[in-house]
C-alpha cells in the first residue's frame, strides 16, 4: 500500500512507552498508512541503502519501507537500530 506514493514519516517518542513511526499519505485524506512501534529488539534489517524490513514480532508480519533517497533512508534507520 502506497507505492508510488509521496508519503510523510514521523517519529514519535513515548507514543508507546517508546518511540513509534507512523507513515501517512500527503494526499488531501492524509490517510494512516502505518503506525508501529519501534522495538528495542534487533528485527530491522537495512537493505540496498534505501530499504528498511522488519517482520512485527507481536503481529508477525513483515514489513519494509522502500525510500528514493539514502538520505531519508539513514533518517528513519538511525532511530531504528
Amino acid at each position: 500500500e502506497g507505492c508510488g506514493n509521496r508519503l510523510r514519516l514521523m517519529i514519535y517518542q513515548e507514543k508507546y512507552a517508546g518511540a513509534s513511526l507512523v507513515v501517512s499519505s500527503e494526499a488531501e485524506s492524509k490517510d494512516t498508512l502505518l503506525d508501529t512501534r519501534i522495538y528495542a529488539e534487533d528485527i530491522y534489517q537495512c537493505q540496498q541503502d534505501t530499504l528498511i524490513v522488519w517482520s512485527d514480532p507481536v503481529t508477525g508480519k513483515d514489513l519494509a519501507l522502500s525510500f528514493q533517497e539514502q538520505v531519508g533512508c539513514n533518517e528513519i534507520w538511525c532511530v531504528a537500530r
